[in-house]
């Protein structure tokens, strides 16, 4: 099933569409197109409506997929992820409306989880959620929630306890309607640099009552759910900066066999090949490391050494190419040009290559904390 669905989706979605989607144009018909194969319910038991494959099996889709839709392919791990979130910690009522209409695409999940204050401290957040009544009264704002005008849920991470001792303690998630939202909230449009085709905004709500059985599993220990998930989004993420990195590099090479140079195609010279084989070395470590740590996706050390390798390897690849194609890759219609600018944000969030290094230098080191 798989190689038909990416033999279709690499002869409707060719380059020419990504070169007009990645200029601020979200890509509707590419997330049917995965809604109506319920890609989005891969990893979802076949019980509930999903297609019942691993971890392993969506990582390695994620990578093909990469290759034919770049950075759009974070679609496809994103509400994969929000799926199987749902499945496992939905109250049964919701978990009954909603899940299908994820899987099939009709409905669209953000996580507003960020507060502009608390950077990488995601633990210090200040969106409260108190409880009267069996109900929730939700106030804060959130910053940098992704395509906020255009999903129909967002899940809120907010505090209903805090503990000195145990900072992860105390966070809940509530599962909002957008429209709810709207009425008790205030939307404001964030302009980045990359990723064009998705929109960011800055969340403000005040006493937006939520019922308590849309709360995602306990009340409290919302914190244990982010880690878990995270840690998932991380070895996806890297899957998908290998695909896009040899993408990237299939565009330079195939350039450096037809551009001539001083009478000789520019792929003669060492200057060019050396780049290119030292990139393409650097991405089959990546792969190599991706394939070890989809078996054992707990395993912080391989999940965030895989994360780290396979982001710094794209970054090259992505690089070498745009050097390798020269003005033609800085141009505004070329999909290197894009490439650079989004694979930059990878560098910053959802986790620095910063605070990665810290967090292996304590968890598998051993060393003293830093953070």
């Amino acid at each position: 099933m798989e190689e038909s669905i990416l033999k279709t989706l690499e002869d409707n979605f060719s380059e020419t569409y990504w070169i007009k989607i990645y200029n601020n144009e979200f890509p509707h018909d590419f997330f049917y197109f995965l809604g109506s194969h319920k890609l989005f319910g891969y990893i979802v038991s076949k019980e509930n409506n999903g297609l019942g494959k691993s971890l392993a099996e969506l990582t390695q889709l994620v990578y093909e997929v990469s290759k034919i839709s770049g950075f759009a392919t974070y679609l496809l791990l994103a509400q994969n992820l929000v799926a199987k979130m749902c499945e496992e910690n939905c109250h049964n009522d919701i978990k009954k409306e909603l899940l299908s209409k994820i899987i099939r695409g009709e409905n669209k999940i953000s996580l507003a989880l960020t507060e502009e204050e608390c950077g990488n401290d995601a633990l210090c957040i200040k969106s409260s959620a108190l409880e009267i009544n069996g109900s929730f009264l939700l106030n804060g704002k959130k910053d940098y929630v992704t395509n906020a005008d255009l999903v129909d849920y967002i899940i809120i991470a907010a505090r209903t306890s805090y503990d000195e001792n145990k900072r992860s303690y105390g966070i809940t998630l509530f599962l909002t309607d957008i429209e709810k939202l709207r009425k008790n909230g205030r939307f404001i449009k964030l302009h980045k640099m990359g990723l064009d085709f998705l929109s960011l905004y800055t969340i403000y709500f005040n006493d937006l009552k939520i019922d308590k059985k849309y709360i995602l599993g306990e009340q409290n220990k919302g914190w244990n759910i982010i880690v878990k998930y995270f840690n998932w989004d991380k070895l996806l993420l890297a899957a998908m900066f290998v695909g896009i990195g040899e993408k990237a590099l299939d565009i330079a090479i195939k350039y450096s066999k037809q551009r001539k140079v001083f009478d000789k195609i520019i792929g003669s010279y060492q200057g060019i090949q050396f780049p290119l084989a030292e990139a393409h070395i650097n991405l089959v470590a990546a792969k190599a490391l991706i394939n070890q740590a989809k078996e054992y996706p707990d395993d912080i050390d391989l999940v965030f050494s895989a994360y780290y390798t396979a982001l710094n390897a794209a970054s090259q690849a992505i690089d070498t190419s745009l050097q390798v194609l020269g003005a033609k890759g800085y141009l505004k219609n070329s999909l290197i040009e894009k490439f650079y600018r989004d694979i930059r944000y990878y560098k910053i969030g959802p986790l620095s290559k910063e605070l990665l290094l810290a967090n292996i230098a304590y968890r598998v080191l051993g060393l003293p904390k830093s953070y």
